[in-house]
Formats: C-alpha cells, structure tokens, sequence
C-alpha cells in the first residue's frame, strides 16, 4: 500500500507540475485534460487499496456512534477525490489528487513507523512476547543461559515448573504435566513421558524436565499461529488508537461540518458554485493529517528509545496510559529487592544425606529462593524427584529416595504468619530454615522519594513483616502490607481502582501475574530474563529500575509532545481554512499545505522526542 501510494504521489506531482508553473494555458488545455485523466486513473487505485484500512476504521467507529480520527480523515479524501475528479471531467480545473496520494502516502508512511516499531519491541506479535527471552540450555554436562534465538535443533534444555517452551522438543528425561491452555484454552494438564512430542507454548506444572529441540524457536508451530490477526492477544486496557487523539478528532470532526455548514450557507445565496466550492475546500484543507501522523510518530519513536534501554513497552500506546496513572504499588521480593548479591545460610541441624534431597526438589521450581537453595548445595548431585508439587509463592514438595521433603513459608508449613525464614521438613519433622538476607536495590530511597513527590505510592509483599521498621523509612507514610497471598495483590489493585485510581502494578511477575493484569498498566522486572509474566505491559531489566522516575516523567512528557503537534495541525488548518472559505483554495495551495503539515510533523515528531530523551537523561 505503501508502495503504491509512493508511486503515484511521485508520477502526478511530475505530471502536475504545467499546473504549478502556470504553463497549462499554453498547450489550448489538451495536455493539462490528458494528464488530468492520467491523475485520475492513478489516484483511483491509491483511493480504494491504500486507503482501505481507514474507510474501514471511519465505517467501524459510525457504527458504534463513535467519530474517531479516521472520520474527518475519510472526509476530507472523499471531499478530495470526488471535487477532483469532478473538475477534471468537467475540464474547469486540474484537481487535486497530487495533495489526496501525497495525504495517504505521509499516512501510511506513519503507520509503517509505528509497525516496525511494534515489530522490534512488540509483546503482542512476536513469539518474545509470551516466551522466556532465555532458557538453559545444557552444555559440556553444565547448564548455561542462552537467548532462545540462539538456540539450535538438537540441543538440550531444561524446563522448571511454571516455565514456558519455546519451542518444539521431544522429553527426554522426567514426567512432564503441560498446561497448553495458552495455545488451546485447555487448562487441564496433559502428561507426557520420555519420548513425547511436546510443542511450544506448552507450561510445564510439575517437575524439571529435560528436553531435546526439533526446531528453532521461528520455525515452530506457535510462531506459525502469532502471525495469524486471529490470534493476536487484545488487552483490556490498551486500545489500538490513542484515546486521546480520538477525543480531540470527535470534537475536530464536528467543528468542521459546522464551518463548512456555515460557508455553503455564505456563498450559496450570491453563488451556487462557488458554494460547493468552497465547502468542499474547507473539508478538503481541515482534513487532520498532522492529527493523524502525530500520535504514532511521537509515541512510536518513544517506544524505541526506551527499548535501547531494556524497557519493553507492549505497544506505543502504553505511554499514553503511563501519563495517566496516579497510584504505584510495588512488590517487595525481586522488585525492591535483588537475588543477586542475597546472602543465605542455614539455621537449624542440616544431616549430609538430606542434602542431596532439598536440591533436587529446589531444582525443580523456577523461584529466585528455590535457586537460592540450590547455589548452597552447589557440590551435592542431583537425584529424581517423585510426586513434585509448587504451591505458588508459598513452598515446593516432592519425594527422593523414599524421603518426603517440604521446603517453604511458615504458611506452607503452617506455622504462625510471624515466623520468618524458609522452612525445610523431611518425613514430617522440621530440620531448620534458610534465613536469606535481604538486598535492596541501589538508590531504591532516592528513586521511592522522587516518586513520592508526583504519585500515591504503596508496597504489597507476600513475605512477613521483620523489615518494616525499615521499609518505613523509605515509603515514610506510605500503605506497606505483608503477608498477602497472590489473590490479595489483586484484590488491593481492585479496591484501589474502585475508589477511581489509575494504578501502576510493579512486580517480578512470579507472584504478581493477577495483579499486573489487573492493573491499568502492569510493570514486570526480572533479573535473568529467563522468567517474565505475560500480563505486564512493561518488562524491564533489574538494572533499569533506577530508570523508572525517568520513565514516568517522559510518559507525561510525550503527552506535551502530542499537544504540540496538535498546535502544529492547528496553525496549518487556520491557515487553510483562511483560505478554504473564501473559495480561493487553488491545487497550488493545497499541494504545498498538506503535504508541508505532514512533513512538519514528522521533523518536529522525532526531533522534540529524541531532545526530550536526552533532558531527561534516558
């Protein structure tokens, strides 16, 4: 589409130019009749195939009593091609299908930008999206982390209970229970054993498995199904066009029919033509290309810079929601808190021949405490774990050798709420509990005050309460809950959104899923890329979790971006419209205007976005 209108937009500003220059008079009108037909013939094709999605989105909005952007946009190409193509078979002047192809051409040029945004950093239409960025993979006898576009037909990988597959395996080694509810909506279960088929998109609910890759992870079949518009996930709170632009085109869309109300009923009573003329002209010159291209660029290129900095947005429209949110809500384990400079050690009588038993169970889950145990036991081997189960958040159990351990919470093992640590029980008896020390995130004081500053915060933690005399010191007057279950989170989100709050949820994604979904906009921050939630709109790296004040501001930013670029179409509409109503609105004209708003507002789009990254120090 983008092709074609690039074509044309080129052959008739070339085939426009006598008109231009005032050369049409010279040829007795022969060469400027033939060209128009030319135009015509071009222009027709670009009306109906390049412009097909907007009198699609046009008609879908009138039928659900909606005027959005894509209205007065169909307006004024409707109001373009007809007016043309009436003066060129009436031979009483060129037209203007140069400004109609060069309108959808700077459209679509728009849309093209906001694809290939979507493409790179996409969370929707990407198999990244839904898929561990990383997975471990065995080698030389050890396993290593590697980015799942790195992985090969052959190798072998290892999945934890909760993990996604990314791609088409066979089992090779232990029971799996795979939940295929993602690709299916089956949620119940389906066993495999060794030698079975497991394809991607399956979640493993039992214990760790080994797998033997059959196919790269763009080879396989769940990649197949991403590419079909069928299957593409739309999120509750996300909408495809900019809610804010919407409004704005409502109000516009109206303001326009009045005036070119209003200049037909001016003109008509002294001259029935010139009427028609100048009401044509007004729907022509208002139609709102810079409106239109403002939003995608602006908030597109945004999307971009962010994700050199290893924030993931889900799509461009994300930023919109970010500048509106009022209340943030953090998780304390994984989000406040690093796993990677976390100290552990034992209290209690820890026997050699149990050792063996708590790593194999541990190794099973995926949870940062669950590798926290294993790392201890890093020179003890691994043994086969029967009847595994995970009670998310809460602890893991399993069988070796005839023994039954149990390693969790003081909930998981029912002891009272106020009990810290992570218990381990073997045959029923208590051994002790792993005390891990907790590590805060660099300059998490300063990042919680600036926030502070411009938005209600909040702390929701599923772990018990030791650290609140400190964490007070951080959030000061701040709501901090503890010991909430994964179905808690959600329902404070809830109760917060009931008394009308935008939300931000940020979690690690483990625990939170429920909450991140609920949220208006859901932040998930993992540490190894390997575990991430689906339910967040945003995914960033630990490291980028000073970047967050930043992040926030530049949301509230490209809001003032956007209005900018409103005044932009603004100014050029006036201009226009001076010039519309007094019927004096000439193919000249309405060549340089149109096409010099959409071109303004690509240059002032990506310039303002890029300096306002670097005011910020993004």
């Amino acid at each position: 589409k983008l092709g074609l209108a690039g074509f044309a937009f080129g052959n008739i500003m070339l085939m426009s130019f006598p008109e231009y220059l005032g050369l049409a008079k010279y040829d007795n009108g022969f060469f400027a009749n033939f060209f128009g037909i030319l135009n015509f013939a071009i222009a027709t094709p670009v009306m109906i195939y390049s412009g097909s999605d907007y009198f699609k989105s046009a008609y879908t909005g009138i039928k659900q009593r909606h005027l959005n952007i894509d209205v007065p946009i169909v307006i004024g190409m409707l109001a373009l091609f007809f007016r043309s193509s009436y003066e060129i078979f009436s031979q009483t002047g060129a037209g203007y299908m140069d400004s109609l192809v060069g309108f959808i051409f700077f459209l679509l040029i728009g849309k093209w930008f906001q694809k290939k945004t979507y493409d790179t950093f996409s969370f929707e239409r990407d198999y990244s999206s839904y898929f561990p960025i990383a997975c471990n993979v065995i080698q030389d006898g050890k396993e290593e982390t590697r980015v799942i576009n790195k992985i090969k037909a052959g190798d072998e990988i290892v999945i934890r209970y909760g993990e996604l597959i990314p791609t088409d395996t066979i089992l090779e080694k232990g029971v799996a229970q795979i939940d295929y509810s993602f690709v299916t909506g089956e949620s119940l279960p389906v066993r495999k054993i060794a030698g079975d088929k497991i394809f991607a998109g399956g979640k493993q609910m039992g214990e760790a498995i080994h797998l033997r890759v059959m196919k790269e992870v763009e080879q396989s079949y769940l990649t197949q199904l991403w590419n079909d518009d069928s299957f593409a996930k739309k999120s509750h709170n996300i909408n495809q066009t900019s809610d804010f632009t919407n409004k704005i085109a409502s109000n516009f869309t109206w303001v326009i029919l009045i005036i070119a109300a209003l200049t037909f009923m001016y003109w008509v009573r002294s001259d029935v033509a010139l009427a028609v003329n100048a009401t044509t002209a007004v729907l022509i010159v208002a139609c709102p290309c810079a409106l239109a291209l403002s939003a995608p660029f602006i908030l597109g290129n945004g999307m971009r810079l962010l994700g050199r900095l290893n924030i993931y947005l889900k799509n461009a429209l994300v930023l919109e929601k970010l500048a509106s949110i009022q209340h943030i809500v953090f998780d304390k384990t994984g989000t406040l808190t690093t796993s990677s400079s976390q100290e552990i050690y034992f209290e209690g009588e820890m026997k050699n021949e149990w050792q063996e038993g708590i790593k194999s169970v541990c190794y099973q889950s995926a949870h940062p405490v669950s590798k926290k145990v294993v790392q201890y036991f890093e020179d003890s081997p691994l043994a086969k774990v029967q009847d595994f189960k995970e009670l998310i958040g809460q602890g893991v159990e399993g069988k070796v050798a005839g023994n039954n351990f149990r390693i969790g919470s003081c909930t998981f093992m029912g002891l009272p709420n106020k009990v810290e640590g992570v218990f381990v029980e073997v045959n029923g008896e208590i051994l002790g509990k792993f005390v891990i020390a907790g590590s805060y995130r660099t300059g998490l004081r300063e990042d919680i005050q600036e926030l502070k500053e411009h938005y209600q915060v909040s702390m929701i933690s599923g772990d018990n309460d030791k650290e609140n005399a400190y964490l007070q010191t951080i959030f000061g007057s701040s709501t901090l809950v503890f010991n909430q279950t994964p179905h808690d989170k959600l329902n404070y989100i809830k109760s917060l959104q009931f008394n009308k709050e935008h939300v931000m949820m940020i979690g690690d994604g483990l625990n939170d899923a429920g909450a991140l979904q609920q949220s208006e906009i859901g932040l998930s921050i993992t540490e190894d890329t390997s575990t991430f939630t689906p339910a967040s709109d945003i995914i960033t790296l630990g490291d980028s979790f000073q970047k967050i004040p930043q992040l926030m501001r530049y949301a509230k930013w490209s809001i003032f971006l956007l209005y900018g670029a409103y005044i932009i179409s603004l100014s050029y509409n006036i201009i226009g419209l001076s010039f519309a109503v007094q019927g004096n609105l000439t193919p000249i004209v309405a060549a340089i205007i149109m096409p010099l708003s959409s071109i303004t507002t690509v240059v002032y789009s990506m310039l303002s976005t890029h300096l306002t990254a670097h005011f910020l120090k993004l």
